[in-house]
């Protein structure tokens, strides 16, 4: 009796051994079937100025189509092994979501990082975001059609395709950048010079970036230095005969910022960066597109040059 249970206790361990071997067979077989594709992610060049978007090739296993596009999204802002390429969106930046229309269009809402960018770096971001799902050219069977991109759920919901390319970023060259820009100090009366490093496109003018970063107070060190009052808008921006016109709305006339002399730290912040440009001379300020005068600024209505007496020595 005991050699009877003993026999069929290997028997019953022989089956199932049998039966994992053929297990590990089948799914050693199904790994091997399992279907790839070759996927191709757009990364930013930074080995030719001349050429702004490069590709890495990667092998994906196929799978249902949100899942592949979150999988190539996911590789475009990893940084690449190849040193010439670089990924341009923001630590932290994730997809909250994703969604492919019946037409192809597929709708991505980046979180909120992704909206840190601006400029060039946006416009890049969002077109390695392009390419990089038109690669696919197919998802569940649809061809894709267009790409619309979302930050926390909010957008202009504009569908790009790669042939927008050819207007915005074609043949565009980059160029980098050092700015110097002179911030008040209130305690001392002088204006302080700091040092800005950007890139920027062909398309992109200098003196408007210049603006933007006194418009934003905020000094290179990070700490917050506001120029003008939180209600100052900044509206154009043009250069004639070596003139630059910067046109802000009313509100700009707030916080003066006078000096002891009763110059205006905030105008000369202003002019004196402008004017380290090669290109520019003077600058006019205008207000609502207009030339007005102003009991708080002296000479508010005609032009001004750079004042080298203001900057701390």
């Amino acid at each position: 009796m005991l050699r009877k249970k003993s026999g069929m206790r290997r028997r019953q361990f022989a089956s199932a051994v049998l039966c994992a071997v053929m297990l590990l067979a089948v799914l050693s077989g199904c790994a091997e079937r399992r279907e790839l594709m070759e996927v191709r992610i757009a990364y930013r060049n930074t080995a030719d100025r001349g050429t702004v978007f490069a590709f890495t090739e990667r092998n994906l296993v196929v799978t249902d189509g949100e899942r592949l596009c979150n999988l190539v999204l996911q590789l475009a802002m990893t940084e690449p092994e190849d040193e010439t390429l670089t990924s341009v969106f923001p630590e932290r930046t994730t997809v909250q979501s994703l969604e492919i229309s019946d037409i192809g269009v597929i709708t991505v809402n980046f979180s909120k990082e992704y909206g840190t960018l601006s400029g060039i770096n946006r416009t890049i971001a969002d077109y390695c975001t392009v390419l990089t799902l038109f690669g696919l050219e197919q998802v569940d069977g649809r061809t894709i059609t267009g790409v619309m991109i979302l930050v926390d759920g909010q957008g202009s919901r504009h569908v790009f395709t790669p042939e927008d390319l050819v207007t915005t970023t074609d043949y565009m060259r980059l160029q980098d950048y050092t700015f110097v820009i002179y911030f008040p100090n209130r305690e001392t009366g002088y204006l302080e010079p700091q040092q800005f490093s950007r890139t920027l496109s062909d398309a992109e003018e200098p003196a408007k970036e210049i603006v933007s970063i006194l418009m934003q107070g905020r000094m290179e060190d990070g700490t917050i230095n506001r120029v003008v009052s939180s209600n100052a808008e900044f509206l154009d921006l043009s250069i004639r005969n070596r003139v630059c016109y910067v046109n802000f709305n009313e509100e700009f006339l707030d916080l003066p910022l006078l000096n002891g002399e009763g110059k205006s730290l905030k105008l000369y912040a202003f002019v004196n960066s402008l004017c380290e440009l090669s290109y520019v001379d003077r600058v006019q300020f205008l207000i609502e597109g207009e030339t007005v005068s102003s009991d708080l600024y002296e000479g508010f209505g005609g032009t001004y040059t750079e004042d080298d007496s203001l900057v701390a020595q």
